[in-house]
């Protein structure tokens, strides 16, 4: 967990559902934010590796956009990479999250 500014961000882990193009190329195409909130994902921008310098950590970052509506929203998505060379578990999700104040 990191500070921006007065703010703290953490890395919330999130459930994505993503394509494995032909190509060899991993494309998300939904957040699942929570049990009842899923974000479809309109537009893949760019993936670029980058730091999560809000957050820490670091992994490829995906600019996404996002539909709400009439809305148009541009998000962070991280895929942070796992070290195993093998199995299942390639990596996962993450954004950079608020940090609730209480």
């Amino acid at each position: 967990m990191q500070t921006e500014g007065k703010r703290q961000k953490y890395r919330r882990y999130l459930d994505v559902r993503v394509t494995f193009r032909s190509d060899g190329q991993m494309m998300p195409q939904e957040i699942l934010w929570d049990q009842t909130h899923r974000y479809s994902i309109a537009r893949v921008l760019e993936v670029v590796p980058r730091p999560a310098y809000g957050a820490g950590g670091q992994g490829d970052c995906y600019t996404v956009q996002i539909e709400l509506g009439e809305m148009v929203h541009e998000r962070r998505l991280f895929f942070e990479r796992s070290a195993a060379l093998s199995g299942r578990e390639i990596g996962r999700w993450f954004v950079e999250a608020d940090l609730e104040r209480r």
